[in-house]
């Protein structure tokens, strides 16, 4: 005669880059049972912030102790009604697709659409794709996985990012499109104490 599997509440936390914020609680048969699931909220969910429902970010669930799960970041996408409603008639997309690695050897690949007014040249183009893509690799070299990506989904790359395009040509918008985790990171390397999300 069987008898049904008792299954169990996991609570869920992003990790402390996203200041370790309550994600949505997960009915499993045993703990074990989540590791390496993943968890999808709306960005507004963690910060509080209605404007930043387009933005939807993933998290993995890398290790459970007592019914509680931990997390560290796996993606970032827009709504793609949101990233339709950029394009509007008169203005040019430009798409920037950049690898990088970050200090402690996570290996991501980053998508970035900038919306400019007007026609834009092919060369203004090429130069935003280039100073973009500098930017990123720039500060991924120099920043731990968790340190990249809270600067990353939080805006002040993507606002460093935009202020150098600006140079270049009328830009209007400027947004990270899609965030992919190819490798997490590989080895520890001591992070400052000071890293908290903003």
């Amino acid at each position: 005669m069987s008898s049904k599997v008792q299954k169990v509440w996991i609570s869920v936390s992003a990790p402390p880059n996203f200041n370790q914020a309550p994600l949505p609680k997960i009915l499993a048969s045993s703990p074990e049972a989540v590791l390496n699931r993943r968890v999808t909220v709306s960005l507004s969910d963690i910060t509080g912030d209605i404007r930043q429902a387009h933005v939807f970010v993933k998290f993995r669930i890398i290790e459970v102790t007592d019914n509680t799960a931990k997390t560290r970041f796996d993606q970032l996408e827009l709504a793609r009604e949101f990233v339709r409603g950029m394009a509007r008639r008169g203005t040019t997309k430009t798409e920037v697709i950049t690898d990088v690695f970050t200090k402690d050897d996570a290996h991501l690949r980053i998508f970035i659409v900038a919306i400019s007014k007007g026609r834009l040249h092919r060369s203004k183009r090429t130069a935003i794709r280039k100073v973009a893509g500098e930017i990123l690799i720039n500060k991924a070299t120099n920043l731990l996985f968790d340190q990249f990506t809270q600067e990353l989904v939080f805006g002040k790359m993507t606002s460093e990012i935009f202020a150098a395009a600006r140079k270049i040509a009328n830009i209007s918008t400027l947004e990270v499109r899609k965030v992919k985790v190819l490798r997490p990171p590989t080895h520890i390397v001591e992070a400052p104490q000071n890293v908290e999300a903003k």
